[in-house]
């Protein structure tokens, strides 16, 4: 079943070219991963696990991959980036935000509906709009419950296909003492320069600014990182291998 959405997606999936420094502007379905040396990190100081994860309406690199509350990060969208997590939010899409002028984790927002609650529409009634609007009072309208002074547009990839907002790549890993133990960063938009605590006033150890690039959907590559991300059955068929022992 997985399989069989994922292929479908891939089926859909176009990359667009848009005038200026954010050339490619991805539809998606797509992964995040970090070039770990340009990142200033080693193999060893994130488990070897280089795909972004979601986890906690955050976004993670490293160990966090093997916790049973995280999932892979599968993106679509270019300047507002989509994601739906399997799990953890029952109501669909969540939209990736940051806070543009702040130091702060990279979150995603979950939707919320502006339905009229049953009070305001007998409110509504009896002033005749229910009848002169019909059904349109019961449509859901869906938001994004993105927090005050974040902002959920403005992303793009560049010729490189590396992740920026407005032309900026300030992104970094940091970690708290209970996330080294796991050997993971969390990734949090520099907007006010290197953080050195989080907000519950735990030291934080930041890295370089990360490079993170996309990884397209539509390929074999993906179903090999998807399979080591999630446990996907036996029979998806897995990329051959090159002369050099490497993946293609």
């Amino acid at each position: 079943m997985i399989i069989t959405l994922l292929l479908a997606l891939c089926a859909s999936a176009s990359v667009l070219a848009a005038a200026g420094p954010q050339q490619p502007v991805a539809k998606g379905p797509y992964l995040l991963e970090i070039n770990v040396t340009e990142s200033g990190l080693n193999m060893a100081d994130i488990g070897s696990n280089t795909v972004i994860s979601y986890a906690n309406s955050s976004i993670f690199i490293g160990g966090v991959k093997t916790e049973i509350y995280s999932e892979p990060l599968i993106l679509t969208g270019g300047d507002s980036l989509h994601f739906t997590s399997w799990h953890q939010h029952a109501l669909g899409q969540q939209k990736l935000y940051i806070h543009q002028n702040l130091s702060k984790p990279v979150g995603l927002a979950s939707p919320k509906s502006n339905v009229p609650k049953i009070g305001e529409m007998a409110e509504k009634s009896s002033q005749g709009d229910l009848v002169e609007r019909g059904s349109n009072l019961m449509t859901p309208q869906w938001e994004f419950a993105v927090p005050e002074g974040a902002i959920e547009t403005g992303f793009g990839y560049d010729g490189e296909l590396r992740l920026n907002h407005d032309g900026k790549y300030d992104f970094v890993g940091c970690q708290t003492e209970a996330l080294k133990n796991i050997k993971t960063y969390q990734v949090y938009w520099t907007g006010a320069g290197v953080p050195t605590e989080n907000d519950d006033g735990e030291k934080l150890t930041c890295t370089k600014p990360l490079v993170i690039h996309q990884i397209r959907a539509c390929n074999a590559a993906f179903l090999w990182r998807f399979r080591l991300l999630h446990s996907l059955p036996d029979e998806v068929p897995l990329p051959a291998l090159s002369e050099s022992g490497s993946r293609v």
